[in-house]
């Protein structure tokens, strides 16, 4: 049986900055071709005139966005996070465009592991899956069930070294 790894994000962009807006469309559009290229990545899921459920997090202003995609395994969806040069770009550039969520950044990120058996064909469900998941962790924190990258876990439910994960990507 394999694994497969579900990263679901979500922030919600300003509408005080039409020009951040802008810009924050242009990166991700170029980042959505880049990630194509990636080996590690298996899917994309982004179902058309979808919105998924607003995560539980108090934010007053701004529209959601988020992006879903399903990868192979960790050093693939660190190596894209932390050495490409582009989404390194739009983690520096693009938190300006988003509101601040409690947390403190500008977007939440979570991950979860589901077998191939689990792997849902509908793009609606998977993205609701990550609603879900991120749900949780917010309220429960970080756990095998629902992690983010600071605090990964193997397919095993083991805790992974977020660090040599970083480093070796």
């Amino acid at each position: 049986m394999g694994y497969r790894l579900g990263v679901y994000t979500v922030g919600f962009i300003s509408e005080q900055s039409p020009l951040l807006v802008n810009h924050h469309q242009f990166l991700r559009e170029a980042l959505f071709a880049k990630v194509q290229e990636e080996a590690g990545l298996l899917h994309i899921a982004f179902p058309s005139g979808y919105r998924p459920p607003k995560p539980d997090v108090s934010v007053e202003n701004g529209f959601l966005t988020y992006t879903m995609t399903v990868w192979r395994d960790l050093e693939s969806v660190f190596h894209f996070t932390y050495k490409t040069h582009l989404h390194r770009r739009a983690m520096r550039e693009l938190p300006d465009a988003y509101e601040k969520m409690p947390n403190g950044r500008a977007v939440y990120d979570v991950l979860w592991w589901f077998d191939d058996a689990a792997f849902p064909v509908d793009d609606r469900a998977l993205v609701e899956e990550g609603a879900r998941r991120m749900n949780y962790m917010i309220q429960e924190g970080p756990s095998p069930y629902a992690f983010d990258l600071k605090h990964p876990y193997d397919e095993h439910g083991l805790q992974a070294d977020f660090r040599k994960l970083r480093d070796y990507a």
